[in-house]
């Protein structure tokens, strides 16, 4: 593996592959974009994606509260330093979550949905966020390292 980015390995492993062609081609997919997902369906994906953004912004907080901040985000070469770029991921995600967040709201409000935030997580649900709480404090072997994989993880597998 020496000389093979983490990532394109994790990619290349087979029980990467699998998830990743179930999770891009699921019929909740397909549904969604032929517009025939029930009101039911759809209300049900949209309490529990808002129970997970609940989770990810949590463990992005996590995340952020690990970094150093070293004296300057430059490098003498003019790049920015390693925490710094992770800043600005970390940044971004949060960005992401948050313009996701407010899709859920404005898909809620167009359609006259109500959605019961008092709804339990299905366990799926509920796995990604103990995986997120697990992993946000940094207290594991792993640290920031283990969080940013489960970061990568999540957006490129699940």
């Amino acid at each position: 593996m020496a000389g093979t980015r983490l990532t394109t390995h994790l990619l290349s492993l087979p029980s990467t592959t699998t998830p990743l062609k179930r999770a891009t081609t699921h019929d909740f997919l397909t549904h969604a974009g032929r517009s025939t997902l029930s009101p039911f369906v759809l209300i049900h994906w949209l309490v529990q994606d808002i129970h997970y953004t609940r989770g990810y912004i949590r463990f992005i907080g996590g995340l952020l509260s690990q970094l150093r901040v070293p004296p300057s985000i430059y490098l003498p070469s003019g790049e920015k330093t390693l925490h710094a770029r992770i800043f600005d991921l970390l940044l971004s995600a949060l960005n992401n979550i948050q313009r996701e967040t407010q899709f859920f709201e404005d898909t809620a409000k167009e359609y006259g949905f109500e959605l019961d935030m008092q709804a339990e997580m299905d366990p799926v649900t509920r796995t990604y966020v103990e995986c997120f709480d697990a992993v946000k404090s940094g207290s594991g072997a792993g640290g920031l390292l283990e969080g940013l994989t489960v970061l990568w993880a999540t957006e490129h597998v699940s």
